[in-house]
């Protein structure tokens, strides 16, 4: 009898993570190279998700239009916050100091 304990939960997890690496793609767009040379999982030699060459780009703007009730300058807001907050390099990321100061967190906005 074989041993395959933790490999079902091995797959869910992977099939996560690319699901998620889809949507940031969708998003985002793709990823500089020194991150997909280092998740080869998911990636291919080209920078590209394995089996999802073709993805539409959606914005988070349009996003949080079709999916909340909000304005269109709370989307706005929003927006701009979320995509200060999701640069996939680290070092050019808002940094939580930075974040806890921004006008929308900081309850200094309309939405």
């Amino acid at each position: 009898a074989s041993d395959s304990s933790g490999s079902g939960a091995d797959t869910r997890r992977e099939k996560r993570n690319y699901m998620h690496f889809v949507l940031m793609v969708k998003v985002l767009g793709y990823p500089p190279r020194d991150f997909t040379t280092t998740a080869r999982l998911y990636f291919n030699r080209r920078d590209r998700l394995k089996d999802h060459t073709d993805i539409c780009p959606i914005t988070i703007y349009d996003l949080l239009m079709a999916n909340y009730t909000l304005t269109d300058e709370q989307c706005s807001e929003i927006s701009k916050f979320l995509l200060r907050s999701l640069i996939y390099n680290p070092e050019d990321r808002m940094r939580a100091d930075q974040a806890h100061h921004d006008e929308w967190l900081s309850g200094n906005n309309t939405v």
